[in-house]
């Protein structure tokens, strides 16, 4: 959370109309595709700001049925907001570190001036989630590692040593 609210309309579709029929889950959730994209056809508004039911229809073959199972059919699969994770994690003494996507550890790359400002004047970093509006995160988590300040954090990222590394297959370069 909160990238995931406009798409669980879609997870309650699958989970309850997919466990109705008697085909295994890859049908199950191939069919409440279908049906998702029908709903949205004919003006079902629920559906129709959901970010997985317009890459399905525009891009279906990118999702194979086993990765739609995987991510909306489990009965346990519920959005979790940052803090919710860090606090799980702090149980067992694991703190976060950052992002392992790179980029996302610079706020100057992902958020507008405006922004920046406005998290400024707020004590509690969490709300910079809400201007990030992610679905999926990396977050990095760590075990008696010092905490960092802005500045050398991104001093030792930026001088530190990053490679790109292609699949051979994909682009020989």
């Amino acid at each position: 959370m909160p990238g995931w609210p406009r798409d669980l309309p879609f997870h309650g579709l699958v989970r309850e109309f997919g466990r109705k029929f008697p085909d295994d889950s890859a049908a199950q959730v191939a069919f409440t595709g279908d049906l998702a994209r029908t709903l949205v056809d004919s003006g079902v508004s629920a559906l129709a700001a959901s970010f997985i039911v317009k890459e399905l229809k525009e891009r279906p073959g990118e999702y194979t049925p086993a990765y739609l199972v995987h991510e909306f059919m489990p009965a346990a699969w519920q959005p979790l907001y940052v803090t919710e994770v860090r606090a799980a994690m702090a149980t067992i003494n694991l703190n976060p570190v950052g992002s392992a996507t790179l980029s996302e550890n610079f706020d100057w790359i992902l958020l507008t001036e405006q922004a920046r400002e406005k998290l400024a004047a707020i004590t509690d970093a969490n709300v910079r989630d809400y201007y990030l509006d992610q679905r999926f995160r990396c977050d990095v988590f760590g075990r008696g590692n010092r905490q960092l300040g802005p500045e050398e954090r991104a001093e030792r990222i930026l001088w530190g040593r990053v490679c790109a590394r292609a699949a051979a297959a994909r682009d020989p370069l």
